[in-house]
């Protein structure tokens, strides 16, 4: 065999290579499902506290649904107090926390900048949230 024609066959080979490399991606890429982030709403469940609402990754939301806890920080919201032309402006922040007693539980814990002590506006499943997927 003339050395022509034995570079030619193992760039024959690299390139039969480098093909089922690709093949191999696109396999495995369709096997999974792109996972895609979610939004979730807790339902109206304490007076004080509008509905809150939170932003997860894909990761995220893989994590919770496996059951491990997980404390993420959420929108966080602004609140006026006090009577007209006297009003004061509050900010409140939401910390949710999941799988917190159990794999599906959920609490939302609210904190203001002038409280050290945390408030719970919501407690319960999470199954009882609303959850959309988002795009992005």
């Amino acid at each position: 065999m003339q050395k022509n024609q034995v570079t030619e066959i193992l760039d024959a080979i690299e390139g039969v290579r480098k093909e089922l490399r690709k093949l191999r991606l696109e396999i495995r890429a369709a096997k999974r499902p792109r996972r895609k982030p979610m939004t979730i709403t807790n339902p109206e469940w304490c007076y004080e506290y509008p509905p809150m609402t939170i932003d997860v990754s894909a990761k995220e939301w893989k994590v919770i649904q496996e059951g491990k806890k997980m404390c993420l920080m959420g929108r966080g919201y602004e609140i006026e107090v006090g009577p007209p032309g006297e009003e004061e402006t509050y900010y409140e922040q939401d910390y949710w926390i999941f799988n917190v007693d159990s794999k599906g539980s959920v609490e939302v814990v609210m904190t203001d900048s002038d409280s050290r002590y945390p408030d719970t506006a919501y407690s319960g499943g999470i199954e009882d949230c609303e959850i959309v997927e988002t795009e992005n």
